[in-house]
């Protein structure tokens, strides 16, 4: 079973690319975490880790999309509904002792 775990931070993409916006996903349990958007694709679809985010209050899945051959995260909603992950704060940088 996979393991649930929260977004709560993104890194955009420095480049323009409507299919890549988001180049890392990040939170904080006991330390922060931040790992790229290849690395978070590979868990969901092993099954290792699932993930998910919550912004005002509702908690929306992150899938994997696959579109023009190409696969990358958004959360699970409604057509024409917000991408919640977008709307994740940028993630800090790291300190050297983190």
């Amino acid at each position: 079973m996979a393991l649930p775990v929260q977004i709560k931070c993104i890194t955009r993409n420095p480049r323009p690319d409507p299919h890549y916006p988001v180049i890392e996903i990040g939170g904080y349990t006991d330390r922060r975490w931040r790992i790229g958007i290849e690395d978070a694709i590979e868990h969901i679809s092993d099954g290792t880790w699932s993930f998910y985010t919550k912004v005002d209050g509702r908690v929306r899945t992150i899938i994997v999309v696959s579109r023009n051959g190409r696969k990358f995260l958004e959360t699970e909603r409604e057509p024409g509904a917000p991408d919640d992950l977008m709307r994740l704060p940028e993630c800090p940088a790291f300190d050297e002792d983190d």
